[in-house]
């Protein structure tokens, strides 16, 4: 059917699917002689001939395509693809930091499947085959019915859910249970496009999807799946039993197109032979870039078209001179093989010689003496010259060589990527033709590593965009999280919830999806540690000296670490460590005291000292005061017993009258007096060796105080002239600062 796109009314239903088949048709038109090409290489990829007995019949072929796209194959995608989210700027921002360990552990459990790895693998193989591979991204809710199961409903979890809507369960009692999202390979043949010079340009993409009635009704209802017309798919005999009905049946599918216009940000769903769209809805997936699928895996594209040109067109001629050299080649060895003829007249034997004739077995000749006579073998045998044949075959096969590498040279396939040396080759040879196929290969491995991020990216994007926080919380294990972790993933997932914040802050990558090198691997671990060992050891040492200068060492660090793909597992372990040495510095700085405190508490010690040193001295005199009191008091008694004494002597003389016995009893008592004058005495003297003993302390006391004044007098001149005085940076022979010294006057 023909209609101009000018006399379309859009708004009708039966428009708007005119417009698109009219839309499907043109780029079917488009992409018609690239699909018969593709066609062509997919036959010869899988060695599929006019003649399937044909390889039986003598016909000899090496599939040299083949053998190079498995040799691709693992040099562009081996290994699964990891998520990597990290800020984008690299700086300290801990919401941020959350946010990117959330959703980057979310997209590693949505993309840690058999699917999203074969998914990448068949994208890639279309690619090196028919030019072109394409994948595509679904958002799957599962709900769960909570109304009593009825016969007709079933029971469980409904995982034929909506794709597109979490919000809208498919019954108002049914809850949201989990999330997923679903990667799907799209075949190059099912992959459609509007025609445009780069992918920037292209307005809608569209798939082709084959649905039988059942998931017609389930998809878009019992109404419009009745309504849908279906075409058998399998190849229908001229029979009309109920077998064949049946069969039919079964095989019948309708040709489903979803259409994805990025003009209007619309997806709208059509059948050929159902004149209205099935469905149609408002940019259900709110991604980026609109489309449900990552830019194409292209082989050869020029800027004036999307058609791609598979990688085999290149080399056929190459290869189908191959394929002629192969085939004369099985010929000529065919013919390679030993006959003759020999004389009929002689003994029957000769002709059992190449029979019955083995090791260490002879065939006897009746008639020997005529044999002899006409020269033994050689005179009555002769055999068909196969040199020519030799020769031929030698340079066949050096022509096939060389054809090998005319294909090799023009696919960039070298023979270190085959895994072939040649034992004449030296170390230096090999490794400069290992660094030239790392250079043809690098753009290819590039754009897979480019498609598998895509992926990635938009697989994160939906999580962010749609999945709820109790399902992101389980994708993320945050049960198991640290408590400052769980405190921040509220915040971190309302960061993903805003696009442009998400954008600003968060940056996805992928890891590598090549082959690892445990050698080059090893070598760029010793790498990077010998470069952080030779720089910790040259930039600690300054910020000792200079603590002020330790903020910059830190980010020296991490910027080092940054440059080596060994290093970003151990990046946010240098930088925790340097916070932590900046914390320790602030808090050792924050612990001293300043100058005028120094000084209160000098002179309050002072003060306490010298008030301890006068109630100490107070204590003394009253302690000499007590003492010359009581030596007073004991000269007093002294006397009075003197007198007392004295007086009883007179009275005894003048009673007794005898001045012989008063005398005699004076000189008696007179000892005792010098024993108590004598006591005296020495009381007297403890008393003045107390007091100098006394005195020195003081001394000693007042000399102890004038030192600790004057050290703590000659402590803060020194910390107030470090305090104002220059700083110098002392550098190396090199120019490098080395340190940093304080420069007094």
């Amino acid at each position: 059917m023909s209609h101009e796109p000018d006399d379309l009314d859009y708004d009708t239903p039966a428009g708007k699917y005119r417009r698109w088949l009219i839309e499907i048709e043109q780029a079917d038109k488009w992409c018609h002689d690239w699909h018969d090409t593709a066609r062509r290489c997919l036959r010869r990829y899988r060695d599929e001939r006019r003649n399937a007995a044909s390889s039986d019949d003598g016909e000899r072929r090496i599939n040299i395509f083949w053998s190079n796209v498995a040799t691709l194959q693992p040099a562009l995608y081996a290994r699964r693809a990891k998520p990597v989210v990290e800020r984008r700027f690299k700086d300290a921002d801990p919401i941020g930091k959350t946010a990117a360990e959330v959703l980057e552990r979310a997209v590693t459990f949505a993309t840690d499947s058999e699917q999203f790895d074969e998914v990448i693998k068949q994208a890639r193989d279309d690619r090196l085959i028919v030019g072109r591979g394409t994948a595509w991204v679904r958002y799957v809710p599962h709900f769960q019915q909570m109304q009593p199961p009825t016969p007709a409903d079933g029971v469980g979890i409904t995982d034929d859910a909506s794709e597109y809507e979490a919000e809208a369960p498919e019954q108002p009692g049914d809850m949201l249970v989990f999330e997923e999202v679903a990667h799907d390979y799209v075949a190059w043949a099912d992959f459609l496009m509007s025609p445009a010079k780069t992918w920037r340009e292209v307005r809608w993409v569209a798939r082709r999807v084959q649905m039988t009635r059942h998931e017609l009704a389930e998809r878009f209802g019992e109404e419009i799946g009745r309504a849908v017309p279906l075409a058998a798919r399998l190849q229908q005999d001229n029979s009309d039993t109920p077998e064949a009905r049946f069969r039919d049946g079964l095989a019948a599918r309708a040709e489903v197109y979803e259409i994805w216009d990025k003009a209007e940000r619309k997806v709208c769903w059509i059948a050929k032979g159902y004149e209205a769209p099935l469905d149609e809805r408002d940019d259900p997936l709110r991604l980026r870039e609109f489309f449900p699928c990552p830019k194409p895996l292209f082989a050869t594209t020029t800027t004036d078209s999307l058609i791609p040109k598979p990688d085999f067109l290149l080399y056929k001629d190459q290869a189908n001179d191959l394929d002629d050299v192969t085939y004369r080649l099985s010929k000529l060895t065919e013919a390679c093989r030993v006959s003759g003829v020999y004389d009929a007249s002689q003994d029957s034997s000769l002709g059992r010689l190449f029979q019955e004739g083995g090791d260490n077995k002879l065939i006897p000749v009746n008639t020997w003496a005529a044999f002899a006579d006409k020269g033994g073998l050689r005179g009555v045998m002769d055999f068909v010259p196969l040199d020519g044949v030799i020769a031929t075959i030698r340079e066949l096969t050096a022509r096939e060589q060389a054809l090998k590498a005319q294909i090799y040279e023009v696919t960039g396939i070298s023979d270190i990527v085959r895994g072939y040396s040649a034992p004449s080759e030296t170390a230096t040879a090999q490794q400069i033709k290992g660094q030239f196929a790392a250079l043809r290969l690098q753009e290819q491995q590039a754009e897979v590593a480019r498609f598998a991020r895509d992926l990635i990216a938009m697989t994160a994007e939906i999580i962010a965009e749609h999945f709820q926080p109790q399902t992101i919380a389980l994708m993320s294990g945050l049960q198991e999280q640290a408590p400052e972790f769980q405190q921040a993933f509220p915040m971190a997932v309302m960061l993903l919830r805003q696009d442009a914040m998400r954008s600003f802050r968060i940056e996805i990558e992928t890891d590598s999806t090549i082959a690892v090198d445990e050698q080059g691997d090893k070598q760029a671990a010793t790498e990077f540690l010998t470069a952080m060992g030779n720089y910790m050891a040259t930039s600690l040492p300054m910020a000792q000296q200079a603590p002020e200068l330790l903020p910059v060492v830190g980010q020296g660090a991490v910027f080092l670490a940054r440059r080596f793909r060994a290093g970003r597992q151990l990046e946010g372990a240098i930088d925790q460590a340097f916070q932590a040495l900046q914390q320790r510095a602030q808090q050792m700085l924050q612990q001293q005291p300043d100058p005028a405190t120094l000084k209160a508490q000098a002179d309050e010690k002072r003060l306490a000292l010298e008030a301890d040193i006068k109630a100490r001295e107070l204590a003394l005199r009253e302690q000499e005061l007590t003492f010359n009191a009581d030596l007073k008091a004991r000269e007093m008694g002294l006397r009075e017993a003197e007198m007392a004494q004295a007086a009883t002597i007179e009275a005894q003389r003048l009673q007794d009258g005898q001045a012989a016995r008063a005398e005699a009893r004076k000189d008696a008592l007179l000892p005792d007096r010098e024993a108590m004058l004598g006591e005296s005495e020495a009381q007297m003297r403890e008393l003045a060796a107390a007091l100098a003993a006394l005195g020195q302390s003081l001394e000693a006391m007042q000399q102890q105080h004038a030192s600790t004044s004057q050290m703590q007098a000659q402590a803060l001149a020194q910390l107030a002239a470090s305090m104002t005085a220059p700083k110098r940076v002392v550098r190396g022979a090199d120019g490098r600062a080395m340190g940093v010294e304080t420069v007094f006057n």
